[in-house]
């Protein structure tokens, strides 16, 4: 029963005066800095782990090799076994040199300005497999290591401080982390490492939550145009034509437009009627007119002008459609 109880922690990390940070760096001949040593699972050697934070991205010298002895009583040697050329991110969780192998799960959050820690990336869930060579290699992971732009949330540093994530010029992180720790070496005949690989091969989770596209907008003009629940009409008698009459909605038309408001809304002989007749304006411009009361979106303008212009006549048509649009917008205030 390989995932039958795993190891878990949380581990908070906060950089204050983050602002000095590239210039402190700088200072101490490195690129990152380092949090101090933790662990995950307390009983083996191998489960300890570090943060590096570097604020443009770069190469994760850290100098944790320099700290001889953590707090916790343990060595702070083991953590730059990796490609220290090619490996690059912003955060980066690094597991001690092991030749011993894991299953891990990580997230990596970040704290806001109202106290809530947002996810940066999606969990991981990862093998990491046992290793024979002659020095054993750290495991490193990061919401942003396979990333081409790097950054909090492809934030620049400079676009980073002053962003909602930093206050009072400190930065907190979290990574939360579950362990199942492999106790022996494959080599030692106790466990097959492709055991452990066939349960945690590397994995990205599904989205939390799926959210469908918007359809506010379609929903409108259906309204409109399929004249659902409407209570007035809109009238377009335009010179010597029939008039052309158009169901709508007094309550759209009078947020999107000042004049209809008062139109409907001072007992005049429209709001009585519950029809308003529009004398000056040809009837595909006014039609234009409210698809674009219904959507505030001048394609849909440009869609009915194709649509009445193409059936009418040429551009030129078209082209006296659109200006027609343009004073009944400037007319109604939209």
């Amino acid at each position: 029963k390989y995932a039958e109880s795993p190891y878990k922690s949380e581990h908070v990390w906060t950089l204050s005066g983050l602002s000095w940070l590239p210039q402190l760096l700088e200072q101490e001949e490195r690129e990152c800095a380092r949090s101090d040593i933790f662990s995950i699972a307390e009983d083996y050697e191998e489960s300890r782990y570090i943060l590096v934070f570097s604020p443009r991205g770069g190469r994760l010298t850290h100098g944790a090799e320099l700290c001889h002895m953590s707090e916790e009583g343990f060595s702070g040697e083991g953590f730059s076994s990796f490609d220290l050329e090619r490996t690059r991110g912003s955060l980066v969780l690094i597991r001690k040199q092991t030749s011993y192998g894991a299953a891990i799960n990580v997230r990596f959050s970040v704290k806001a300005a109202n106290g809530d820690f947002r996810l940066w990336g999606d969990a991981m869930r990862l093998s990491v497999p046992a290793r024979d060579q002659a020095e054993p290699k750290c495991f490193v992971s990061g919401p942003d290591l396979a990333a081409d732009a790097k950054g909090v949330f492809g934030l620049s540093f400079e676009e980073l401080l002053k962003s909602e994530w930093v206050q009072e010029d400190a930065i907190t992180f979290k990574v939360a982390i579950e362990e199942i720790v492999m106790g022996c070496h494959p080599d030692e005949g106790a466990l097959s490492a492709a055991d452990i690989k066939s349960q945690f091969e590397i994995q990205t989770p599904p989205s939390v939550v799926e959210v469908p596209p918007p359809t506010l907008t379609t929903d409108l003009l259906a309204m409109l145009t399929e004249g659902q629940h409407s209570d007035v009409t809109v009238e377009a008698a335009f010179g010597e034509a029939a008039p052309v009459r158009f169901t709508a909605h007094a309550s759209v038309l009078s947020r999107r437009s000042a004049v209809f408001a008062a139109t409907f809304a001072h007992g005049m002989r429209e709001s009585a009627t519950r029809t308003l007749t529009v004398r000056d304006v040809p009837p595909p411009a006014l039609k234009a007119l409210l698809y674009f009361l219904y959507t505030d979106d001048f394609e849909q303008v440009l869609e009915v002008l194709r649509e009445e212009g193409g059936a009418a006549g040429d551009a030129p048509q078209r082209g006296a459609l659109l200006q027609a649009v343009l004073a009944a917008a400037h007319k109604y205030q939209v």
